[in-house]
């Protein structure tokens, strides 16, 4: 069995990731890193980074129509600060392996020219 990435970006800050707020179809990579370590004195901040493939433009700032380009609706704009959800499904199980913020996104020129965006996230350890 393979595992299957799905990765939510909640769009209208409501705490609740709908199937509405999932990009999984545009992801390309994805890997994340858990920051509690049991023996550790300092724990540090969980991370995410997930990178997306943006043929349609939907990710680029420059684009007014975009998730987060000048027209986009505030409420449901793609920004530093949402809030993002990473699943696994293995099987028939579906497991929570991430749930953090959006810190960075990079948009960047991927293989032959392809545009590609890259979220870099942390978790709330990161507020403390």
């Amino acid at each position: 069995m393979t595992l299957t990435p799905r990765v939510y970006i909640d769009l209208d800050d409501d705490g609740v990731f709908a199937a509405g707020e999932s990009i999984s179809s545009d992801i390309l990579s994805v890997r994340w890193q858990r920051g509690r370590e049991p023996d550790a004195e300092n724990t540090p901040a969980g991370t995410a980074e997930f990178v997306v493939g943006d043929t349609g433009g939907n990710y680029v700032p420059d684009n007014a129509l975009s998730y987060f380009g000048a027209d986009a609706d505030l409420v449901n704009s793609v920004r530093p600060g949402r809030e993002v959800s990473i699943a696994v499904i293995y099987g028939s199980s579906t497991y929570q392996a991430f749930r953090g913020r959006i810190n960075r996104i990079t948009p960047q020129l991927g293989v032959k020219g392809n545009l590609t965006v890259a979220f870099y996230c942390v978790d709330a350890m990161d507020e403390l």
